[in-house]
């Protein structure tokens, strides 16, 4: 691919930003998590200006996260605000991010503000149903109410839950075997909808769908 100057400049410009969020530590979270999006995000990516082939490599050479981490922390710094990051932590807000996809079957749209304060998380208290704040529940009780939505008790791996299809379970199966399980898969009215699909699994999921064996 031809590399032009203006790729170029974009991505020593997200570079020098980095560096520089980096630099100022913690309170540049926002910032910094913002930056690394916007290079992987970008049409096409910024990374190829800097010589990497793909977003792994990226991210390990000026990240120092896994693939899988850099897509929470960029989510959660593209949704909440820096000072809901100082009020519930990362890994609560990365939690209620994934219990809101859960509840409303797809990815949280991109540039919409959450309102984490208004949100109500549905957990099992003494063995009773109780609807709690993002304050008042925990990271497990976030994290055990969004296995509840997918319909995925601990342990069960890509077993079916309460009223999922069976088309459902065999494609999430087919995309986890093919190594794109990031893919959120929906099957409703004998339509399936497929979302959140990295550019860099696209190929994966092609060649899962075309060999998924479909329950009759």
């Amino acid at each position: 691919m031809r590399i032009d100057r203006d790729l170029k400049r974009r991505w020593e410009e997200a570079l020098a930003q980095i560096k520089s969020s980096k630099r100022e530590g913690a309170g540049a979270f926002d910032d910094l998590w913002e930056t690394i999006g916007l290079i992987v995000e970008h049409e096409p990516p910024l990374y190829l200006a800097g010589g990497f082939s793909s977003a792994k490599q990226f991210y390990k050479e000026h990240v120092g996260e896994t693939e899988r981490t850099a897509k929470r922390l960029i989510r959660v710094a593209r949704h909440a605000s820096p000072n809901e990051e100082v009020r519930y932590g990362v890994s609560k807000l990365d939690a209620a991010l994934g219990y809101i996809e859960a509840a409303s079957g797809g990815e949280a749209r991109r540039r919409v503000p959450v309102d984490f304060a208004r949100l109500r998380i549905s957990v099992r208290r003494d063995g009773q149903p109780a609807r709690v704040s993002l304050d008042e529940a925990s990271v497990e009780e976030i994290r055990a109410a969004t296995r509840a939505l997918r319909g995925k008790p601990r342990g069960a791996g890509e077993a079916r839950g309460a009223g999922e299809p069976p088309a459902t379970a065999a494609l999430r199966r087919a995309l986890r075997d093919a190594g794109a399980s990031d893919v959120k898969v929906q099957v409703a009215r004998d339509k399936v909808s497929l979302s959140g699909i990295p550019l860099s699994a696209l190929a994966k999921t092609l060649r899962a769908l075309a060999a998924v064996k479909l329950p009759q």
